[in-house]
């Protein structure tokens, strides 16, 4: 278990003493310090760098319990699997993960591949036309909102960013902690909790 590799006592039964340490800890992705969700890139967390396992342990272990969550969806495990999870909104850049999908089916009709949109927007209606317009929503899947893409990003082979820019995406890390494959844009932010392209796939554009 997360507890026993990270060497950790139960969260329950931490002392007050780790209880203070974690309200030094930013909370970067939500607003209450009883979901502090650490930036997994980073190397100190506020300075407290001996409670970092044990943060970064807690915030891998709450992904987890949210990816079990049951939700009416199930993806083909015998085919390849490619997620946008986002707003459809222009910053997103969800024009660009249509086209690369189109791309993909058109010119490898062999693959067994099927792309899912995840999210809802401005956009969308755009891109669900044009995927009925050119016969694709066989392969092109857009499942609009959803409270929690943890479930559905569980069962993806590949998360794919076409952003223009980012900050610090929840789902990017949500993706390190569940094992899913990442690329990506250059985007700086993403490059940094990707080490480089070390740790998933960068593209030069």
């Amino acid at each position: 278990s997360l507890r026993k590799k990270y060497h950790l006592e139960d969260w329950d039964k931490i002392s007050k003493e780790v209880k203070e340490d974690l309200k030094k800890i930013p909370s970067i992705i939500y607003s209450t310090r009883e979901k502090i969700v650490p930036y997994l890139g980073v190397r100190h967390i506020a300075g407290i760098k001996k409670w970092e396992p044990y943060a970064k342990a807690r915030y891998i272990e709450y992904i987890h319990k949210k990816a079990n969550d049951q939700v009416d969806f199930k993806a083909d495990k015998s085919q390849f699997n490619v997620a946008f999870i986002g707003r459809f909104v222009p910053v997103k850049r969800g024009d660009i993960f249509y086209m690369i999908a189109k791309t993909i089916i058109r010119e490898n009709p062999g693959y067994n591949i099927h792309f899912y949109m995840i999210g809802d927007g401005p956009l969308r209606q755009d891109i669900e036309q044009e995927v009925m317009r050119e016969g694709l929503d066989n392969k092109i899947h857009i499942t609009g909102f959803v409270e929690n893409a943890a479930p559905y990003l569980k069962q993806m082979n590949l998360l794919l960013f076409t952003s223009e820019h980012e900050g610090l995406p929840m789902t990017l890390l949500e993706a390190i902690s569940l094992g899913v494959p990442v690329a990506s844009r250059d985007i700086a932010s993403i490059r940094r909790v990707l080490c480089d392209g070390k740790c998933g796939f960068i593209a030069e554009t």
